[in-house]
């Protein structure tokens, strides 16, 4: 909102939830008109579910980096290993990106 330069004008307005989900509880139910939630809760599939959406330009906030790290004591593990193949195989990748993530 800042680098709109809306900050000011709308910090009055502006009600915080304690995590995500309650954020887009908040919106979901009408208590709040509008929340700033994760696309993840809005898109199934790569499509929206209901309502709108905007998404924020890339330009306007630094980005979360989400990662994965095998740690040294499940690196011999076969489960761990299965896990690290299955999320970089291409499938998985798409699916990250239908529910709004950058990968």
């Amino acid at each position: 909102m800042d680098k709109l330069g809306l900050g000011a004008t709308l910090a009055p307005r502006l009600v915080q939830g304690e995590s995500i989900g309650q954020t887009f509880n908040f919106a979901y139910t009408g208590n709040a008109d509008v929340g700033f939630v994760a696309m993840s809760q809005v898109l199934e599939g790569g499509r929206l579910k209901s309502g709108s959406v905007w998404v924020v330009p890339q330009n306007l906030y630094s980005p979360i980096r989400q990662d994965a790290v095998v740690l040294k004591r499940g690196s011999s593990n076969e489960a761990v290993q299965a896990l690290v193949r299955l999320l970089k195989s291409p499938n998985i990748k798409d699916l990250i990106r239908s529910y709004g993530y950058d990968i």
